[in-house]
């Protein structure tokens, strides 16, 4: 059994681990926009591990537009801070599990890694969720110490970053509703 094989015009996968083998042709990237204005759910689980350098180089090629238009349910299982180059407004259904896959380590030690790689999803998060004004149902992982959602509450109020939420889950410790306005 070959340790790489294709696995489609753009990613090439060695062991568990896809990448781009090179760069990215005009003509797979026409097709890549084109079929990427269809997706409306993603899911990227821990089964599967992208390279963050793919994310890198197809964010390049998007020249600031959304990878995917149209994505309305994003299922985001990696702790990672890649997670910004798949966020578009139209996201209604953010879903961020518990991330048991502590492997993900960036080709550094164990724990070093995975903790470097979480800080920075967690630093991000804000961010993000301040970029999806229809986002009306989210689910969070624990992220450690309670201290952590302390600065995705709005100040002075101290109501929660997006006010649109129907629906907050907070993996492991309860589910919130959050009433309409």
């Amino acid at each position: 059994m070959p340790l790489c094989r294709g696995r489609s015009a753009l990613l090439t996968q060695c062991q568990s681990q896809s990448y781009l083998p090179g760069p990215v042709a005009a003509e797979e990237w026409s097709r890549f926009e084109y079929y990427a204005q269809f997706v409306r759910v993603l899911r990227y689980s821990t089964d599967e591990t992208i390279d963050p350098s793919v994310f890198f180089f197809l964010q390049q090629h998007a020249r600031g537009k959304p990878l995917f238009p149209n994505l309305h349910q994003l299922v985001w299982e990696h702790a990672t801070p890649e997670l910004v180059s798949v966020i578009t407004p139209s996201i209604r259904v953010l879903h961020l599990p518990q991330d048991y896959a502590e492997m993900e380590n960036g080709s550094q030690s164990y724990e070093y890694g995975y903790r470097m790689r979480r800080h920075a999803f967690k630093q991000l998060l804000r961010g993000v969720l301040e970029r999806l004004p229809d986002l009306a149902e989210l689910t969070l992982p624990v992220l450690g110490h309670e201290a952590f959602w302390f600065p995705l509450l709005s100040k002075p109020d101290n109501h929660f970053v997006t006010q649109g939420i129907h629906t907050l889950h907070r993996m492991k410790l309860s589910i919130l509703q959050v009433k309409d306005r």
